[in-house]
């Protein structure tokens, strides 16, 4: 067997290299969103209520506070098709620019 079908075979069993990067890129955004979503998930519960919605019934606050956490949730995989969308029928820079661009703050 030449090297050149030993190399073939092997990255057959065991994938390719940008296969592994994928995997610990894909890995990687998941902890960081689930992470993110903990996070806002704990402060909405401890914090949020209080400080956004102060004239409410404390309850009536934090399950408000916890309702903008179900719209985020909601709406995360709408942006998942959109930016998958964009990114595979447009340049992927043009659309990451795009996003990008989206999270500029804007002056009131």
């Amino acid at each position: 067997m030449s090297t050149l079908t030993q190399t073939q075979t092997r990255q057959a069993e065991h994938g390719s290299p940008d296969k592994l990067k994928v995997a610990i890129g894909s890995a990687v955004g998941t902890t960081i969103e689930n992470y993110d979503f903990l996070a806002y998930g704990t402060a909405a519960a401890l914090y949020f209520g209080t400080a956004f919605f102060p004239g409410q019934d404390p309850v009536a606050a934090t399950l408000l506070a916890f309702a903008t956490l179900a719209v985020g949730f909601a709406m995360r995989p709408l942006g998942g098709l959109i930016g998958g969308f964009l990114g595979d029928n447009t340049a992927a820079n043009r659309s990451s620019s795009a996003r990008c661009w989206l999270w500029v703050p804007r002056p009131s």
